[in-house]
């Protein structure tokens, strides 16, 4: 069944769920001219529906979704995936260490730069410049960029780290 009639037919069942099983009938019965097995379903269907079913009238009516059927993976698509995956969690891996470096240059926290006051690391208060800057993550990190927006300028030193605190 293709996406389209998939949810034509769930927008069917919303609409009207006796026309809808009403075509899934035709539907399955359409189908066991071909496989016998869907005879058997047809015989289900039909026999379900004969059945007595006792309906509280204070209560709407329930109508289960089922989510049509996940297609399947061949070999080669999960190898695809794999490999995906694979390289996206190196992308990251290398992400978060430029991330780190950069926050510790800053003296921010590594992870949420103050922007989460549930951080288990800052509650918070990780905004850069809250902890003492890793000098020389700074001078390798923030120097050149400050030296382009001033050049010719002086650029000074990052704070030393407050003795006590």
């Amino acid at each position: 069944m293709t996406p389209d009639a998939y949810q034509e037919l769930m927008q069917q069942f919303a609409a009207d769920p006796t026309a809808a099983r009403t075509k899934v009938r035709e539907m399955v019965a359409e189908i066991a001219g071909s496989d016998p097995r869907m005879g058997a379903v047809l015989q289900a269907i039909t026999a379900r529906e004969s059945a007595v079913v006792v309906v509280d009238e204070n209560e709407p009516p329930a109508v289960e979704v089922i989510p049509p059927p996940a297609p399947a993976i061949d070999a080669a698509d999960l190898a695809r995936i794999r490999r995906l995956v694979s390289r996206l969690e190196g992308e990251l891996d290398d992400l978060r260490r430029r991330n780190d470096l950069l926050a510790s240059a800053l003296g921010a926290c590594y992870l949420c730069w103050g922007g989460d006051a549930g951080c288990p690391v800052c509650e918070g208060n990780g905004r850069p410049g809250s902890e003492p800057p890793d000098r020389p993550l700074f001078r390798e990190y923030v120097t050149p960029a400050v030296r382009r927006v001033h050049p010719g300028g002086s650029v000074p030193p990052p704070p030393s780290p407050v003795k006590g605190a």
